[in-house]
């Protein structure tokens, strides 16, 4: 009569040691995972930290554009500034024209020059907020699988509580 009793508790605490180790594997596992969310969390911030310098950086340089812009280009322009000679009214008309041509130039390569740094701000803020996006998603993915661990741990410790309590009643 003994030896039932005895396979019993043997059985019982094989399978008290198993759920043991189970939960040790469960809660390293766990502890990698909640550390990969803190690591992700890192980079969310980073990541948004460089979003924001990034768009200070384009406020920056789109000031600078309209400083350069309203600034008198022929001043700054050696090429532009030259004095006009007194000479017939035809020529002068002809020097203001060309004048005003390559202003225009100057204006169109600058206006160039702004939209291809917009395009390329824009580019690298859309794939931030794409790297933003995926880490947010594999975030939620971590939580979703760390609630999962902490329901089987809950579960576990359930077993183990009510293996402990069949075990102190003899049964």
């Amino acid at each position: 009569m003994i030896s039932p009793f005895r396979n019993r508790y043997e059985k019982c605490q094989y399978e008290l040691e198993q759920a043991i180790k189970d939960r040790e594997g469960i809660s390293n596992k766990f502890k990698s995972i909640l550390d990969q969310v803190h690591d992700l969390e890192q980079q969310l911030s980073d990541l948004r930290k460089k979003i924001d310098s990034e768009c200070t950086k384009k406020e920056i340089a789109a000031k600078k554009l309209q400083e350069i812009i309203e600034s008198n280009p022929i001043q700054n322009n050696l090429f532009l500034s030259r004095p006009i000679r007194s000479s017939p009214r035809c020529d002068h008309d002809r020097n203001e024209r060309n004048v005003a041509r390559r202003l225009e130039q100057v204006l169109e390569v600058e206006h160039m020059n702004y939209e291809k740094l917009q395009n390329e701000k824009n580019e690298e803020l859309a794939r931030l907020w794409e790297d933003i996006n995926k880490l947010k998603h594999e975030l939620e993915t971590r939580k979703v699988e760390i609630e999962k661990y902490k329901q089987i741990v809950e579960i576990r410790e359930s077993i183990d509580n009510v293996l402990l309590t069949i075990d102190d009643r003899g049964i």
